[in-house]
C-alpha cells in the first residue's frame, strides 16, 4: 500500500532511523492510532445509549465498546507490521500488546454478552422484568459470563507465556480473603435465591413484613425494595428479609371486616337482641358479604359498655372497595343502634352517695362493761384461759384442749 517510490522520494530526516524504525514510520503509526482515538469517542457515547427502561437495548449497546477494540487492534498491528513494515524490538512490542489487547477484549465481550442473552430471555412477557426470576437469570448469566472471560483470560495468559497457574494459586488465596470480607453479601444472595425457591410474594403483591406493610416493586438478588403507604422506598437485605414473617396480603380471596362496637349499660335485653337481629339482617343483605361466615354476637361485659362482636368476609381482593364496603356496613350499625333508643357507650364512671351510720354507742359500752368485769374477777378467759374457765363462762375451748392435743399458744392474740 505504501510504493518504495514513495518512500524514497521522501526527505532525508525522514529516513532517519529512531529506535531501528525510520521517523516516517513512526508519524504514520502515531497517525493510525490518533484515527482510532478519534473514533474512539463517538464509540463511547454510543455504549452509553440506552436506560433502565430499555435493558435489552441498554445491554446491546455496551457491546459497541470491546467489539470495537476487538476490529481495531488486529487493523492496527496489520499495518503497523505488513504495510509500515516495523521491524525488530518494536514490531514484538506491537505483536504482543495486540495479542494481548485482542484476548482482554474478547472476555470483556464475552462478559458484556451474557446481559444481552439474560434480557432476550427476560423479555418474554411471562417473566416481569423486576421479579426474582428475572434477577435470578440475569445473576446466572452474569456468573457464566464471568467463568467465560476468565477461561478467555487464561488462555491470553499462557500466549503471552504469563505463569498462569501460580496466577490461580494467588487468586484462590485472595479469593479466601475477599469471600470472609464479602460475608454479607453471600448471605443476602441465599437469601434472595430462598425467596426464589418459596416465592412468597411476587412483584406487585401488597405484602406485611415484620410491623410494616407495602407493595413491593423489585426483587433483587441482594435485596428488595418496598414501597410503604406513604409513599417512601424501603429496601431491606434479602438475609434479612428471609428471616421476617411475611404475610403475602395479595393471595388472599376475601377481606375481613372485625369490629367490636358498645352500647351504654343502660340498654335491656330486648334492644341488644332487636340490635343482633337488625345488624345480621343487614350484613346478610349485603351483596359483597359472604353469607355463609357472617357473624353477630354479643361478646362481654366490658368496662363502660356491653360489648357486640360484628365479623364478616367481604369478597373482594381490592383494597379501596373493601374500604367502600366496609364503610356501608358501619354507617348501617349506627343507624340501627340509633333506631334502637340506645347509644354508642363512652368511658365513664358512677359514683353512689350514701350515709354512714357510725358506732352503736349502747353495744360498745356493754362490750367493755363485760371485759372489766372479768378483769376484776381474775377469770378471763382469753388468752390462756383453763379447760374449768371455760365451761364455767361456756366459752368452746380450743380444738387442741377438746382432744388432748397440745395447743400453739404462740398464735394466740387479744
Amino acid at each position: 500500500m505504501i510504493p518504495f517510490a514513495w518512500v524514497k522520494a521522501l526527505p532525508s530526516w525522514l529516513r532517519l532511523p529512531v529506535a531501528e524504525q525510520s521517523v516516517w514510520k513512526w508519524i504514520v503509526l502515531f497517525l493510525i492510532l490518533g484515527c482510532c482515538a478519534l473514533l474512539l469517542r463517538p464509540v463511547s457515547r454510543l455504549s452509553r445509549r440506552g436506560s433502565d427502561r430499555q435493558p435489552l437495548l441498554q445491554a446491546v449497546a455496551r457491546l459497541a465498546l470491546p467489539l470495537f477494540f476487538l476490529l481495531a487492534t488486529p487493523a492496527v498491528a496489520y499495518f503497523a507490521l505488513a504495510q509500515i513494515n516495523l521491524i525488530g524490538p518494536v514490531a514484538s512490542l506491537i505483536q504482543l500488546v495486540a495479542t494481548a489487547i485482542m484476548f482482554l477484549a474478547g472476555a470483556w465481550i464475552v462478559w458484556r454478552i451474557a446481559p444481552v442473552l439474560a434480557e432476550v430471555i427476560i423479555a418474554t412477557p411471562k417473566i416481569n422484568t423486576e421479579s426474582i426470576d428475572a434477577h435470578l437469570i440475569r445473576i446466572c448469566t452474569r456468573l457464566l459470563g464471568i467463568v467465560a472471560a476468565v477461561g478467555l483470560l487464561a488462555v491470553g495468559a499462557g500466549q503471552l507465556g504469563l505463569p498462569v497457574y501460580g496466577i490461580v494459586a494467588g487468586l484462590g488465596v485472595g479469593g479466601l480473603a475477599i469471600a470472609l470480607a464479602a460475608q454479607p453479601t453471600v448471605e443476602n444472595l441465599i437469601g434472595g435465591l430462598s425467596l426464589f425457591a418459596d416465592k412468597p410474594i411476587r412483584v406487585g403483591d401488597l405484602c406485611r413484613y415484620g410491623s410494616d406493610e407495602g407493595t413491593v416493586e423489585a426483587i433483587g438478588i441482594r435485596s428488595t425494595r418496598i414501597r410503604a403507604g406513604d409513599r417512601t422506598l424501603t429496601t431491606v437485605p434479602n438475609g434479612m428479609f428471609s428471616k421476617m414473617p411475611v404475610v403475602s396480603l395479595a393471595q388472599r380471596d376475601q377481606m375481613l371486616i372485625q369490629s367490636v362496637i358498645g352500647v351504654r349499660y343502660e340498654t335491656s335485653p330486648e334492644q341488644l337482641r332487636y340490635l343482633l337481629v337488625k345488624i345480621r339482617e343487614a350484613l346478610l343483605s349485603h351483596p359483597q358479604i359472604d353469607r355463609d361466615r357472617v357473624r353477630v354476637r354479643f361478646v362481654g361485659f366490658g368496662a363502660s359498655s356491653l360489648d357486640i362482636e360484628l365479623f364478616a368476609y367481604v369478597k373482594t381482593k381490592n383494597r379501596p372497595e373493601f374500604l367502600s364496603v366496609r364503610e356501608e356496613v358501619f354507617l348501617q350499625v349506627m343507624d340501627i343502634v340509633n333506631q334502637s333508643g340506645t347509644g354508642f357507650a363512652f368511658p365513664s364512671q358512677t359514683l353512689y352517695f350514701g350515709r354512714d351510720s357510725g358506732l352503736d354507742a349502747k353495744k360498745t359500752d356493754a362490750a367493755e362493761a363485760q371485759m372489766r368485769q372479768w378483769s376484776d374477777e381474775g377469770r378471763l378467759p382469753v388468752p390462756n384461759s383453763s379447760p374449768e374457765q371455760t365451761r364455767e363462762n361456756k366459752i368452746d375451748p380450743p380444738p387442741g384442749l377438746q382432744t388432748g392435743q397440745p395447743v400453739d399458744r404462740t398464735r394466740d392474740t387479744l
